[in-house]
């Protein structure tokens, strides 16, 4: 792992003290995982993304198409 430097103003550091001892974590964790999180998300976006523009051009991508149909099942399960 790398070692980051970040500046927070005094609200939001505030909020993250209060957050880590009620989840009972560390701040270096919640901003891990909200980092993670928002890689997640964007990720999804792309491939939601790509999703559109294949079929918005009408030509099947069976690649694409089995992924987003594996998708589906996992996020049901």
């Amino acid at each position: 792992m790398k070692n980051l430097q970040i500046a927070l103003d005094d609200e939001s550091v505030r909020t993250l003290d209060e957050l880590a001892r009620e989840l009972h974590k560390t701040r270096t964790a919640l901003v891990r995982e909200a980092i993670q999180e928002w890689i997640d998300r964007k990720q999804v976006q792309e491939f939601e993304a790509a999703w559109i523009r294949a079929a918005q051009q009408d030509q099947p991508d069976e690649d694409l198409a089995q992924a987003w149909i594996a998708a589906e099942s996992w996020e049901s399960s």
